[in-house]
């Protein structure tokens, strides 16, 4: 009989249909398990951790350290719940190889102890990775395109704006601040460069919201307004 280590990862969304609870995907890798004929070992969990780095989770640490030992199985509930990048991924995939151990994917049904299984996890990991970053170009079109629209989508407006005293749903420009970004971009076509920028507003008494007019403060204005 084979020898399975579960991993399970929990990370909140907005959305309490996008994500299961570390305790629901046990169950289903458990549910697999049997299913499978494995014997779990044991079951390591992350919970409220992002799944963008592994060093950074000790319930996988743990977990990986144990199914090597035993050259047993990985078993998790999804893709997502392993890795966020395909690099990623694929490396985790070939440090359990390296120690003659294997990954089952449950809702993917992927198992890389054979080629074929082997092939089709990676694909799955570039298909994932694909879907992730095109979900993100979704998310930044939409909410560009709702910054335009006038509502407010950052806790504090960008630089220029404020929060409309009569909708604090929507943001208006700031006449004070709209004339001090007309005024960095007209220096940064003199050529100026960020540091001079920051030095010339202060020197004609023009003050930031914060402590000072950092580079990256007047970079990020230009850009925005470019």
């Amino acid at each position: 009989m084979k020898q399975a280590i579960i991993y399970t990862r929990f990370s909140p969304r907005p959305n309490p249909a996008d994500c299961h609870s570390c305790e629901f995907q046990e169950q289903k890798c458990r549910d697999y398990c049997d299913l499978h004929g494995m014997d779990v070992l044991a079951a390591y969990q992350d919970k409220s951790l992002s799944g963008k780095r592994a060093n950074n989770r000790p319930g996988l640490q743990q977990a990986l350290v144990h199914v090597c030992r035993e050259k047993g199985v990985l078993v998790v509930y999804s893709l997502a719940r392993l890795a966020r990048s395909t690099k990623n991924a694929i490396e985790l995939s070939e440090t359990l190889a390296k120690q003659q151990a294997d990954l089952a994917i449950v809702t993917q049904s992927v198992d890389t102890s054979t080629a074929m299984g082997r092939a089709f996890f990676k694909i799955m990991a570039v298909i994932a990775e694909l879907e992730r970053e095109t979900t993100g170009e979704r998310t930044k079109a939409k909410l560009l395109q709702m910054q335009k629209e006038g509502f407010k989508v950052t806790a504090e407006p960008r630089y220029g704006w404020k929060v409309d005293p009569n909708d604090p749903h929507r943001v208006v420009k700031d006449s004070r601040e709209q004339g001090i970004v007309e005024l960095i971009m007209r220096y940064h076509k003199q050529g100026l460069n960020y540091a001079q920028i920051g030095r010339e507003l202060v020197r004609i008494g023009l003050h930031p919201r914060g402590d000072a007019w950092y580079a990256m403060t007047i970079k990020r204005i230009i850009d925005k307004n470019l």
